[in-house]
């Protein structure tokens, strides 16, 4: 059967990586999707156990960025959707098949995302974290209101087609490169949706994550205000 999605995934020293990967693989469509897992910066990989088959682990000894990843894994994949999938976050095991259903559907958008919660304990679950009711602020689908607002944020799930109209994601930015892309296709007239109202995601604002981290917070606003003025026709 072919996969109808694929997960993209890039680590460097990852925590509770073997966590991760259990609560991914208990996503309720994963044997229709292909994982592809990069590990950067190590001399070999530092998960040992047996992997399903629509899995493909590799790693690298030369450390490079999280887009430069996503783009080259995005890139080789054959499947019609693409998902990434970061190493501090969890899903609710319906999160992959609810998203992929929406857009199954509605052949008009071609991003589909939804609420999430946020934690600031490492390792919690979907089911079981300390989150309440805190999580990103996450909009019903409008060009101006993405301008101000990335509402797909951590984990959404998107058509590959995106790619062969917008290219990829910018590797000039480090932390914000995804917004960057979502804000191309916008202006570009794609539409996303808003799939659910109910989170279906754990994102951990992890102290030393590339986006989140303390000293990272000033490039962050530095590249949103660039990426902002480069698309103020969508407004």
């Amino acid at each position: 059967m072919d996969k109808i999605l694929t997960i993209l995934t890039s680590v460097y020293k990852p925590n509770f990586f073997e966590d991760f990967v259990n609560d991914t693989i208990s996503q309720t469509i994963f044997e229709d999707c292909k994982w592809e897992i990069f590990e950067v910066g190590v001399d070999e990989p530092s998960y040992k156990k047996t992997l399903p088959d629509n899995v493909r682990y590799r790693s690298a000894k030369k450390r490079t960025s999280v887009y430069e990843e996503w783009n080259r894994l995005a890139k080789e994949s054959k499947t019609p959707y693409l998902a990434n999938y970061n190493c501090d976050d969890r899903s609710n095991k319906i999160h992959l098949e609810t998203l992929v259903n929406y857009l199954e559907i509605d052949y008009d958008s071609s991003m589909a995302y939804c609420p999430n919660l946020e934690t600031n304990k490492e390792n919690e679950t979907f089911e079981s974290n300390s989150a309440g009711n805190s999580g990103f602020p996450c909009y019903a689908f409008d060009a101006e209101k993405y301008w101000l607002n990335n509402s797909a944020h951590a984990r959404p799930v998107w058509r590959k087609t995106l790619h062969d109209k917008y290219g990829y994601f910018n590797t000039d930015y480090k932390i914000c490169a995804d917004y960057d892309f979502w804000l191309k296709c916008i202006q570009g007239g794609e539409k996303f949706a808003k799939a659910v109202q109910n989170p279906l995601y754990l994102y951990y604002r992890n102290p030393e994550g590339v986006s989140s981290k303390k000293d990272s917070l000033q490039d962050a606003l530095k590249e949103i205000d660039k990426i902002r003025k480069s698309y103020t026709l969508i407004r």
